[in-house]
């Protein structure tokens, strides 16, 4: 019996050794684990910022608005100042600045007309809609889809006033694609 004791006490000794050992080398495992977790913690969220980034820096800008005035007989007249009367159809052209982070896909540009009063000049026969920005829903003017060549290209939209009514004053325009605003100008309205 003292035999086996023993030979129980030793077996028991080297036993909690291994434990030790083990219970010492789970903690650093433990350890190294959140280690890890933090550090992928840390890389996830420093990938969203530069996918922000990324977002924010691939956006379209529209420079250069101009404005004209499109007659039935499809006459133009490129002009800053507007008869209200006359003003059947208006022409925003502008130019899409090149960006090599842009993806070269379609794109939906959405135009919001404003009066001078903050009013947004809209008319669903003729395409006006909603859409939201930064968690806002807004209503829009017109829309239309350009297929991106990064290319400084020209775009042309055309909003043909159905029933609306331009009031004198001043307007402005504002442009919108993919999430950002992407570019705006004014134009006037006179009567007469």
């Amino acid at each position: 019996m003292k035999k086996q004791n023993g030979i129980l006490t030793e077996n028991n000794k080297v036993l909690t050794t291994q434990n030790e050992n083990l219970n010492s080398e789970n903690t650093g495992l433990k350890s190294q684990n959140k280690t890890l977790s933090d550090t992928l913690s840390d890389y996830t969220a420093k990938n969203k910022e530069l996918a922000r980034k990324v977002s924010i820096a691939a956006a379209l800008k529209a420079q250069g608005l101009r404005f004209a005035s499109i007659k039935a007989n499809g006459k133009e007249s490129e002009k800053a100042r507007f008869n209200g009367k006359k003003l059947e159809k208006l022409k925003i052209s502008f130019n899409l600045a090149p960006n090599p982070i842009t993806k070269l896909e379609n794109k939906t540009i959405i135009v919001r007309i404003l009066d001078g009063e903050g009013a947004i000049v809209s008319d669903n026969a003729s395409g006006s809609g909603k859409f939201v920005q930064d968690g806002k829903e807004m209503v829009f003017t017109t829309k239309q889809n350009v297929t991106y060549t990064n290319d400084n290209q020209v775009v042309d939209v055309v909003y043909s006033r159905g029933g609306v009514v331009y009031k004198p004053g001043k307007y402005s325009v504002e442009l919108y694609a993919e999430g950002f605003k992407v570019g705006s100008g004014n134009f006037e309205v006179k009567i007469g």
